[in-house]
């Protein structure tokens, strides 16, 4: 049996589905930005778990943001 990850961890493994674009880059950035995990890791991580997460790092895995082009 493994232990459970921490936070930093699974955001980490989430960043790295993103890049492998088996999560939506764009959904994921606000999930972080919107501090959308702090909710879940209190409510169902352990206090152990619960470590700092460097948003800056995560940021920096994530494939870059699709350009948004205008139609003239």
């Amino acid at each position: 049996y493994n232990p459970p990850k921490t936070l930093s961890e699974t955001l980490r493994i989430m960043a790295f589905m993103c890049k492998e674009q088996h999560l939506d880059a764009e959904l994921f950035r606000y999930f972080l930005r919107a501090r959308l995990w702090e909710n879940f890791a209190t409510r169902f991580m352990k206090p152990a778990q619960q470590d700092a997460v460097d948003m800056e790092a995560l940021e920096a895995l994530l494939p870059t943001p699709a350009s948004c082009t205008a139609v003239a």
